[in-house]
Order: structure tokens, then sequence, then C-alpha cells
């Protein structure tokens, strides 16, 4: 249980009490001579301005106070109302009542004479003092051992066990106090209640137990209590009674209960200087974030119930690849497309794949050989050595100025980044990835290798020594094409890799077998044969490849193709996954072309880390401030590229693994598709290499889906959004619906349907592009997203829904006129159907929207469910 506690001020409970004799018995014992009215006198002030020379009232009743709080052991903070000016006060007094010598009190200061301790200097030490007079003494550091002297009894001898400012407390539970009972409490060696938590919750100190081992305590629990919540102790310190200590001489704090037998000396609790309350020790809220660490656990002491969620997030094993049994087989959708040569099927788990082959072109399939490609197609040779560009110093645009103000070396460089347009620099014109590089004091243009455009990993091979693009290259090294890197229409720069480690291949081209190996063939080459025919010893088909590694040549397993015609149908067995296979056209054309497969599996555990990166087009940029909210604490990074194919974000992620991999083992969170929903084979092939992409065994993926474009058109009664409303239709040809319906059969346990989020957190906010109708009226009736998460009305215009009043639909161009002020009307035709047309003040305007990227309103209820699918699998 936690109770707060007020911070308002202290309150010192004082009470009645008869001076004792034992103040003046310490008196002596420090080599003072005189009667008890003597001692008295020793304790007068000077005069002050408050009284009559000799006055001595004000100096009395503070000794009264003192007294009586020290010697009765009731002077107690009941730690509410506190006030750290009153606290002060209360630690003063109990200061004076340590130094007065009453009742049981430990002196940490105690200046001893010259001599006594063997070494003739000065030192401090302990000095204590108990009601029952015979156990007065002075424990004395003696050239590194313990000297005692006393007059009577070993009181002494059992207290100060050790040689720091210490003395050993014990736990009692369920006693009482006056009358007030207590759960439990911690009890000095005289059986005093030092601290004990009360049953109606209160966790009070004694000051005249707990004063003696810090005077400051009494200010320190002010000064927390008016930063933040003492939090309560509770029965969970019991198995801890008989072993703990109290300590006031750590660094950092004012005082801490700690447990002795453990050799790490483990703290239970303590008062930090600084304010804070620490409870590392103890299972009991409010433990400062971090102040539990593994040394201070013991073996096997923590059970998977007690670990915290973000723990538990790096070690639970949840479900989300795809790998089949006999008895639960899953149906996948998995589209194979052709490219520049072999292309390998996604990476899916399924034992087969069957479909036919509609892309209207004859497809061959084969066994991939199992190399890693980094090399898709070769481009030629390049020269890095004519203009080096070694030291990036910005972009260019098309509306750049040139020549750029500033001292310049050799080899630095800027780069034509424009998303549209070109530069043009004297005679020669910048297209993207083009450079203007600084040689020997002048500025030369420099032409990408390939010029514009090139294509995800084409590659190029260096004839020189020298540097492109802050990459060094050695003549023979491959420089490899990534991408243009996307930016929602800002710089696009280009991505480069420098190509050739080990375990890599590149696709150099075909050679026939009769005119020998290649002779510009270098380590890493991959080269397919054109005819049959013997070379080097090596006995070759037509379709057969050979490598090339540490300057030899061998073969590439030998593969069958099956050529399917188009219009054909094939199935194709698979040991583990789909990129068993590689396709390619039979004309070997590059043109894209594609088939989809149906193939089998079901969830598979897996295992991942904590940190969530978020990465695809423009989307999870603007989802990031609400999905950083929505995770806490837990580290986001997001990955966005505006205007980013589905192919573009696929290749950013393998630029990004191959530039340091920073992200490798991350939980991820991919959301791509928008700027080409309508080709689902791209969306959905890149949907399975990055959830395979994620630098884990496991992969821990949420895909999240495209919502649909709020683009409206009229049906004659009303706005239709086709895009939202058509993904309810089964068999819908619309390409959100289609793009929904694969997410939903193929990744259903790592799958989010934003749209269905956002109808979900519709309200009774009018509609505005439904009128007459509820946002949830209209969310329920047709599926569509709430308007409100896509315009603002209060933003834009300055109203809310409720202030406006519909008065038709306006198909003709241009504004109406006349009208009252807050009317409007939908547009139906003659400019963008869905529009709002206000009159505000008399004056009609015109209102457009964001189709695609939703507002706040419907950004906050997506980040909601991711956090709750994260949480709710414990990743």
């Amino acid at each position: 249980m936690s109770t707060q506690l007020p911070v308002e001020s202290v309150v010192l409970e004082i009470r009645e009490a008869t001076n004792g004799q034992d103040a003046y018995d310490l008196w002596l014992a420090k080599g003072n001579v005189g009667s008890y009215e003597d001692y008295v006198e020793s304790t007068r002030g000077p005069k002050g301005d408050q009284g009559e020379p000799g006055d001595t009232s004000a100096a009395e009743e503070i000794a009264q106070e003192a007294v009586a709080i020290s010697n009765s052991t009731q002077g107690l903070i009941a730690v509410s109302a506190i006030q750290v000016a009153s606290a002060e006060a209360a630690a003063a007094n109990a200061q004076l009542a340590v130094e007065e010598g009453h009742d049981y009190i430990v002196r940490t200061k105690a200046d001893l004479p010259v001599g006594t301790n063997g070494n003739a200097k000065p030192e401090r030490a302990l000095v204590w003092a108990d009601p029952v007079k015979a156990n007065n003494g002075t424990y004395i550091r003696e050239v590194g051992a313990s000297v005692w002297e006393q007059s009577d009894g070993d009181g002494l001898g059992r207290l100060l066990r050790v040689e720091n400012k210490t003395a050993f407390f014990s736990i009692r539970e369920n006693f009482e106090i006056e009358g007030e009972e207590y759960t439990f409490g911690f009890f000095d060696p005289f059986q005093r209640c030092a601290a004990g938590m009360t049953k109606a919750g209160t966790f009070r100190f004694f000051a005249a137990v707990i004063a003696p081992f810090s005077p400051d305590l009494v200010t320190a629990l002010a000064g927390k209590a008016s930063q933040s919540d003492l939090t309560d102790l509770s029965a969970a310190v019991s198995p801890l009674a008989n072993q703990l200590k109290i300590r006031t001489d750590r660094p950092d704090y004012f005082f801490t209960i700690e447990d002795e037998s453990f050799p790490f000396q483990r703290i239970g609790f303590g008062i930090m200087k600084n304010g804070k309350t620490i409870i590392p020790g103890l299972a009991i809220p409010g433990a400062d974030p971090g102040s539990i660490t593994t040394l201070q656990l013991a073996d096997e002491a923590v059970t998977k119930p007690k670990l915290d969620s973000e723990i538990v997030r790096e070690t639970a094993a949840d479900r989300n690849d795809y790998q089949p049994d006999p008895y639960r087989p899953q149906r996948s959708t998995l589209y194979a497309r052709t490219g520049a040569g072999w292309l390998p099927l996604p990476p899916r788990r399924t034992p087969i794949l069957s479909g036919l082959n509609s892309s209207g072109q004859s497809l061959d399939f084969r066994k991939s050989s199992g190399l890693f490609i980094r090399g898709q197609r070769y481009r030629g040779t390049f020269d890095p050595s004519i203009a080096p560009s070694i030291t990036y110093k910005g972009a260019l645009t098309s509306g750049s100025s040139w020549p750029p103000a500033g001292t310049f070396d050799d080899g630095d460089f800027y780069e034509f980044q424009g998303y549209s347009g070109t530069l043009t620099i004297g005679s020669d014109t910048l297209q993207r990835g083009d450079q203007m590089v600084m040689v020997s004091g002048s500025w030369v243009y420099l032409q990408a290798p390939g010029g514009f455009p090139n294509s995800w990993r084409d590659f190029w091979v260096a004839s020189a020594d020298g540097w492109f693009r802050e990459l060094q290259f050695s003549a023979g090294d491959r420089l490899v094409f990534m991408a243009y890197q996307p930016a929602g229409g800002g710089n696009m720069p280009a991505r480069w890799i420098k190509g050739g480690t080990a375990g890599e291949w590149f696709r150099r081209g075909f050679f026939d077998p009769a005119d020998g190996f290649p002779v510009d063939a270098i380590d890493g080459d991959l080269w397919e044969a054109t005819a049959d025919g013997e070379v080097g010893g090596l006995a070759l088909t037509t379709g057969d490849e050979v490598i090339k590694t540490g300057g030899a040549w061998g073969p590439v397993t030998k593969r069958e193709i099956i050529t399917v015609p188009a219009g054909g149908a094939v199935a194709l067995s698979c040991v583990t996954r789909a990129d068993e296979w590689e396709v390619r056209r039979t004309d070997k054309s590059s043109s894209a072309s594609a088939m989809v497969f149906d193939g089998r599996g079901q969830p598979v555990p897996s295992r991942s880390e904590n940190p969530v990166v978020d990465l695809g087009d423009s989307m999870p940029g603007k989802l990031a401030a609400s999905l950083a909210d929505a995770l806490g604490e837990r580290d986001l990074t997001t990955r966005s590229y505006g205007g980013g194919l589905s192919i573009e974000v696929e290749a950013m992620l393998e630029y990004s693994a191959a530039t340091g991999d920073p992200y490798a083992g991350s939980t991820w969170i991919f959301w791509q598709g928008e700027n080409n929903a309508s080709s689902l084979s791209q969306i959905s092939i890149t949907a399975e290499r990055l959830a395979v992409a994620t630098g884990s065994g496991d992969g821990r993926i949420l895909h999240l889906g495209m919502p649909g474009r709020r683009n409206m058109t009229w049906n004659g009664e009303r706005l239709v959004c086709d895009n939202q409303e058509q993904q309810l239709i089964p068999g819908s040809s619309n390409a959100y619906a289609k793009a929904r319906e694969y997410f939903l059969t193929s990744w259903p346990n790592n799958y989010i349907d934003t749209r269905a989020v956002m109808v979900a957190a519709a309200d009774d906010t009018p509609d505005l592009q439904f009128p007459g109708m509820t946002e949830a009226e209209s969310a329920a009736a047709y599926g569509v997203i709430p308007f409100s998460h896509f315009f603002n009305s209060q933003s834009s215009l300055g109203l809310n829904p409720s202030d406006l009043n519909f008065v038709g639909y306006r198909s003709d161009a241009g504004l109406p006129t006349g009208g009252n002020p807050n009317d409007y009307y939908l547009r139906s035709d003659g400019g963008t159907v869905g529009n709002l047309i206000v009159n505000l003040a008399g004056t009609w305007a015109e209102y457009s929207y964001d189709s695609t990227h939703p507002l706040t309103a419907g950004l906050d209820p997506i980040a909601a469910a991711v956090a709750e699918f994260l949480n709710s699998k414990n990743w």
C-alpha cells in the first residue's frame, strides 16, 4: 500500500517530560568540575536582545523542549503537513537534545585530547550514554585497532560492532505505541521504535531515536516530502528481520537501512541528499527507476512475473513467422516479380507454391543457388580518379545559385539532389546524383556513374584508385547503387555503397564457353553460359553458371529450369521458404512481370529486442509524435521516406543494414504502399522482404495497413469514398481493399487495419461530408473514417462542426453568392469533389484537405492501437 504524504508543514509533537541528571553526568565525564547548578549555568548563553541581562528564559524554554523531545522518545515526525522551515527548527531542537546528553544518544563528533590515540594527533570518535548511567564510555580508534574506555558494564561493546557510524536495528511486527497500532517498525538495541508503519498507513520517524544517528534527518525528510512522495514501506521487509543496520556515513545519503548479512551490503531503504527515496532491495511500489542493479540480486531471486514489462518484451517468445505443420495449414499469398536477371521469390516459409501464370509473359523458374547477390545488373566501369569526390559539402537543386561562397579544398563536392528538374552550370546540365567537385582550385562537373536514373543494385567496377561520394576505391572495387533516398518532395540524395566483401556475388553477364572464360572477370563475379561447351575442364550447358573466387573458376550447382508459359500453371515444392526459387522472364527482358502464388504456413515462436523502429513512406513521419507519446519512455526511431515507393523503402532498409546496421534486432513497424497502392505485387513483396530484413532470427514485426485516401465521388445522392468503403466488400477490385485482404490473409497476427482503428474512434461529432449524420453514424453506415481525422474545422475555419449549417451540394465551378455566415456547401462537381465551400463572415471560400495523411485526431488512436498490440504480445 502506498500513502501520499502531504507537503504543507511539519508537525513536531512535544510532550511534557521531567529533566533527568544524565546530561550533568556526561558533563562531569568530559572533565568538568562543579555542582548541578554550575552545569545549568554553563548551558546559559550570552545576553540577548530579547530580555534583561541575565535573562535566560528563551534558552531555558528551548532546552526544556529539546529535553522533552529526546527523553520521552515520543518526539516524532508525523510525516504530514511538512514545511522546510519548521523542519529545520525541529532538526536544531533534536540536535540540542543530543548535545544535552539526555536519554540514549550517539555523538558522532567528539573531540578527543591529544595523545589518547597513541599518535599524538587529535581524532574524532563516538561518545555513548544511556539512562542506566553505568554504560558511559568513549570509543577510540588507535593505530587501526579498537580500544574501549568505559566506566561500568559492556553496553558500549554490544552497540558499537563496527568502526563506522552504524548501529544494528531489528524489525518487529504488530505492536502498539501509546494505544496506536503499528504493522511493523524498526527498533534500536534498547528496543525503542525508530520508525514504523501505522495500520492507518502513515510511516513515522521518531526524532529522539533517529536524530542521534543523523541530526540532519529531520530536515532531509522535510526536503524530500516537499519534492515528492515518501513511499510506505510494507510487510515485504519482514524477511530481513534482525539483519538490518542503520548508517549515516554513505556518500550522497542522509540515512540508509541496510542488510548487513549480504556481502554487498544491500540498501533496503534510504533517503538521499537530493531528496530521492531509494528502496532498491525490496519489492515495494515507489522504488526509483534504475535503483535495482543485477549485483544487488541473488541468483534466481526474481521470477518472471515480477519482471518489468520492458524486460519481458526483450525475453518473452511470441509468434509471427509462418512455418506449416501437418495439422494447421494457413493460406498465404506470395508474388513472383521479374527484373534484371534471376530474382528470388519472397522469403516466406511455405512447403509449396502453386499458381496460375497470369502475367502475360512466359516465365522461367529454377532453384536458387543460395548465393548472396549484392549486384544484380552490371553497368560497366567507372574512374574514381578523374574528379575524386571526398568531402560532401551540400545539396544542389534546380533553384541553387552557383558558385558557392567560401574556401574549398580539393575533393570537396556538391551533389544535385533535386526532386525534379535539372541545374545548368556553364555548359553542363546536372541531373539527380551528378556532382560538382573541386579539383586543383576549380569546380569540375562529374556525372554519376550510369547517369540518371539508376536502379537498385546496379553496379560498376572501378578502373583506377580514387574516391567517389565519400567512398575510397582501389582498382577492381565495386560501386553499388541503392536508391535516391525519398524525402516527400524534398531533396533526394543518391545512396551508394562499396561492394565486394566476402560472401557477396555480382551478376556480371553472359559468356560463350567456346571463347574461354571472360578475360576481364574479377573475384566475386557470377557469369552465365549462353551455349553448351567445355572450358577450363568444366562441361557447361546453356544457363549454367560459374563463379570466380581466389583467382580460380568453379561451377555453380546445376539447376533445372522450369518454363511456365503465359496462362500456364505450376506447383513448386520448397524445403523451407519460397526464396529457394528464383524467376526471370523467358525472353530475359528486365521489364517487370508478376505472378501470384498460394503458399501455406502458420505462426512459430519468435524473440526480438525492445527498441522500436517505424519504417515506411511518409506515413511513419506523420505518426511519429503520436507514437512516441503512446510508447512512453520506450526507444522509438522513425525512418520515414516521403513519396517513397515500397521498393524504395525496402532499398533504404538494405542501405541501412549495409552501412552500420544500427537498427538490427529491433521491433519493427512497417507502413508502406501509399505511393504505389495500385501495385499490390510490389506492396506484398516488400512486406515479405521487410519482415525478414530486421536483423534478428525471429523478427518481431507489425504491418500497418493503408487507411485509404479520402478521395470522394458523387453518386447522385451522397458523397462516396470508395477507397474506404470498398474495404468492407469481399472480392472488391479496389486497390486498398485488395491490399487489406492480402494483409488479413497473409499477416493475420502481425497487422493493424488503420482504417478500422480510426472508424472505431468515431464519436458524435457532426460529419461535415455526410450532413445530418454524426461521424459515428457515417462510420457505421459506410465504413468511412471520421472526416475530422482529415479536416480540422477549428484550425481551418475557426469554427466547430456544430457551428456550420449545410445548405446543399454544389456542382457548378466557382463560388456561390448570398447566404448567411456559417452556411456551407459540399462540392459534388466542378472541382475537387468533397471540398467544403463555407461562408465566413459573409465571404465564401473553398476549403480542401489532405486526403492521404490523417491528422492527430486519427493518428492518436492508431498509435494507441500499436502500443496496445506491442504490450499485448509483450514485445
